[in-house]
């Protein structure tokens, strides 16, 4: 003798089936911490404390601002394939990291010791300073003079700092050169901040 399932048993079976999977995701989005929206990567902070208060910065900034300013540290520069085109690569990470309309991502490379930006298409006209769009600024150049200018006010603040921590640091010794690095990332982020800042 078999037996039989009806269909409808057998529906909700299936249904209550899928209602578990449906809440087990659920229950791991929940528990997955967010993405950072500083990322130090393989390159360790100078300072730990600087790093906690500075991912608190950001995200007090995501917050107020409504958009999200991402910082990010790479060890190595791009390789020669993915940085054929130019931006071709920031844009993909931009893209990846969903910041390439809304949001700025800014990278440091540790070997160059160089920092990249990626202005979200919907922030380029405050950044640049002009009514247009990124395509427009992107063909004229307006765009990459901008980031140029920017990157260079950054270097001189950053700077600056170094010089008076190196005069309150010991007789002979200098400090960590991993507070360079955190002194131009404040740079930036406050320049990012003051220029394009909440709405």
């Amino acid at each position: 003798m078999t037996s039989t399932t009806s269909r409808p048993a057998a529906r909700c079976r299936a249904w209550l089936g899928c209602g578990a999977l449906l809440f087990a995701w659920v229950v791991a989005r929940a528990a997955a911490p967010a993405a950072p929206l500083l990322d130090l990567g393989p390159v360790p902070a100078a300072d730990p404390a600087w790093a906690r208060t500075t991912e608190r910065q950001l995200a007090q900034f995501r917050q107020a601002a409504g958009w999200t300013l991402l910082v990010r540290c790479s060890a190595r520069s791009p390789a020669p394939e993915e940085d054929r085109v130019p931006g071709a690569y920031m844009q993909a990470l931009a893209t990846r990291l969903g910041v390439a309309e809304q949001g700025v991502l800014a990278v440091y490379f540790d070997d160059e010791a160089e920092w990249r930006l990626w202005i979200g298409t919907q922030r380029a006209p405050a950044f640049v300073g002009q009514p247009g769009t990124a395509e427009e600024f992107t063909r004229s150049g307006a765009l990459h003079r901008a980031k140029e200018a920017f990157l260079a006010t950054v270097q001189a603040a950053a700077e600056s700092a170094a010089a008076a921590r190196l005069k309150t640091a010991p007789a002979g010794r200098g400090p960590p050169p991993g507070w360079r690095r955190q002194d131009q990332a404040d740079a930036l982020i406050a320049g990012l901040i003051a220029r394009l800042g909440a709405p």
